[in-house]
């Protein structure tokens, strides 16, 4: 982390102005604007239980048009649009109340969203023609009531006295007429005791809780089996009485299928994980070795490991680190600082590069790498350690991007890292001014969270639509958030579990791989080191089947 990573540690209130500039990129001209329903013919038509809505589009120029119903309870919802021009591309949105609630934007037809028990005054289908001139179209629509809603939940409350220097366990036992949904809460009255609960389906383990502090709770969802066990452990402080609250309801009916992935290619690349699969890593501090701060805890070898070195160790110690990190079952993500931009751009340093290059390239596994870091500076100021700016910094890319092209490498992925801040309108920065289009395997994100709170932001959710519509997927080079207890780990599991979702989610280009920047180095706001829950939540992570490996990625 460079030392501009002060203004990359903004505040996180984003303004209703980049908020809109936001919510149109993400739409990219499908959101319902007010002016089609004054001259849409179909905006009035009344609810049918099923429909066929028939019209005529032109991607070059009445290219989105809206059919409304109204809805008169909770509804599902099958859509099917087809159309007749084969070279046309339409997509279609479905809203309640405004609102988008799932779309489909393959290339071909047809195109169709199910969804289930949406609540609302009004639905409405839009269809957008992407190209293809004009064509007509037919929108088969069926709508139905969802199943009645599961039974209402039971309660119980199971009260005893447990001795953590006599009769040290109990068990209390219920029968099971179906799956079933369990929150299990249990307190006890002894302040000196420390109890712990555990869960069994037909004397299997299924969930437990073993903190040292009141309550111990456990929810677990889906259970199927004849009969529940609730198991009490008292592990130390003596007599105590204790109180187990139960909750057992019918399971909640299936949510929503997702929107369809984006239809970019998912060419493969170098150390490319398949869908479903996170690199997990870390950078530590100093390019420090992982293996007794996370390996030998977490029982697995991070994914990726980011590394940071000068120029002149290009083809000598970043080469050596990166074969230890293959050789460990790390994908190695290393980075270095050049001379000159533009003296790079040039071919003055060409030899210098295709020596990195190949070296690299020899190794025996695949190689993330990326051309310096953070290169924007801060603030709005150029980057101090080159004047020649984004287009400077892309020139250069381009040049290590014509020599792996000439070179023939195989084992290579080149990655940019940008700050996340250059995507927050404050920023004044414009990121399309660092990209360009066939240069990068990889976008690379720096991002971080001054405060403890959820890393999935606005300005999150706006890069991976950005990155969407160049079709290029994304890699966190580094990320951090405040916090050691409970809270932060919730954060942090969050964050790996949208980007385990994110190949199929809908929401935009697939995450391939998150970093934490596990270091105190150049952080003038305060150390990003993994402490307290947050570490242990990093290791139970590397330990998640999602987690990907690099022999089998």
């Amino acid at each position: 982390m460079n030392n501009q990573s002060l203004f990359r540690h903004q505040a996180w209130t984003i303004n209703a102005s980049l908020v809109c500039a936001l919510l149109l990129h993400a739409c990219a001209a499908q959101v319902r604007d007010p002016a089609d329903d004054a001259t849409d013919p179909h905006v009035s038509e009344a609810l049918a239980t099923s429909k066929a809505i028939t019209g005529t589009i032109n991607s070059a120029g009445t290219s989105w048009v809206s059919h409304k119903m109204a809805m008169t309870g909770p509804t599902d919802v099958e859509a099917t649009l087809s159309w007749t021009n084969t070279s046309a591309d339409l997509n279609l949105y479905v809203y309640v109340d405004g609102v988008l609630k799932g779309y489909s934007n393959k290339s071909a037809r047809p195109e169709t969203v199910k969804l289930t028990g949406l609540v609302g005054k009004e639905l409405s289908f839009g269809i957008k023609a992407r190209s293809g001139g004009i064509s007509s179209y037919s929108l088969a629509i069926k709508l139905t009531t969802p199943d009645p809603a599961p039974p209402p939940a039971t309660s119980t409350t199971l009260t005893g006295s447990i001795d953590s220097g006599g009769t040290s366990w109990r068990s209390h036992k219920m029968t099971m007429t179906g799956p079933t949904d369990v929150n299990a809460t249990l307190s006890w009255t002894n302040a000196s005791a420390d109890l712990n609960l555990y869960v069994y389906v037909d004397g299997v383990l299924k969930g437990y809780s073993n903190k040292s502090a009141r309550p111990e709770v456990v929810k677990l969802s889906g259970l199927v089996g004849k009969e529940l066990s609730f198991g009490i452990k008292a592990r130390t402080g003596g007599v105590s009485a204790y109180s187990l609250a139960v909750v057992l309801s019918a399971p909640a009916a299936e949510p929503p299928p997702p929107p369809p992935p984006a239809t970019c290619a998912t060419d493969p690349f170098p150390g490319r994980p398949s869908a479903g699969k996170v690199l997990w890593g870390a950078a530590v501090s100093g390019n420090g070795d992982p293996t007794n701060r996370h390996e030998i805890p977490g029982g697995h070898p991070l994914s990726v490991r980011r590394t940071f070195f000068a120029w002149d160790k290009r083809a000598t110690s970043m080469v050596t680190m990166a074969r230890n990190d293959l050789t460990a079952g790390r994908i190695p993500w290393v980075s270095t600082k050049t001379p000159s931009w533009a003296d790079m751009a040039a071919g003055k340093h060409d030899a210098e590069i295709d020596q990195m290059l190949l070296a690299l390239d020899a190794l025996p596994g695949p190689v993330w790498l990326t051309i310096h870091h953070e290169p924007e500076g801060g603030n709005g100021t150029p980057n101090p350690d080159d004047p020649a700016g984004p287009a400077g910094h892309l020139a250069m890319n381009k040049r290590v991007r014509q020599r792996m092209t000439a070179l023939k490498t195989h084992n290579i992925s080149l990655a940019v890292i940008l700050m996340s801040w250059t995507w927050d309108s404050r920023s004044g920065r414009d990121p399309n001014q660092w990209y360009e289009d066939g240069v990068y395997d990889i976008l690379g994100i720096d991002h971080y969270r001054d405060s403890t709170g959820t890393l999935l932001t606005s300005v999150w959710n706006g890069i991976r639509v950005w990155a969407d519509d160049r079709c290029i997927p994304i890699a966190v080079g580094e990320w951090g958030v405040r916090g050691t207890d409970a809270a932060a780990a919730g954060y942090m599991k969050e964050w790996y579990e949208a980007a385990a979702g994110s190949a199929t989610d809908g929401k935009g280009a697939p995450v391939l791989g998150l970093s934490a920047f596990d270091s105190s180095l150049n952080s003038p706001s305060g150390s990003w080191e993994l402490v307290g829950e947050q570490l242990t939540m990093f290791h139970k992570l590397l330990g998640d089947p999602r987690t990907a490996r690099i022999g089998a990625l």
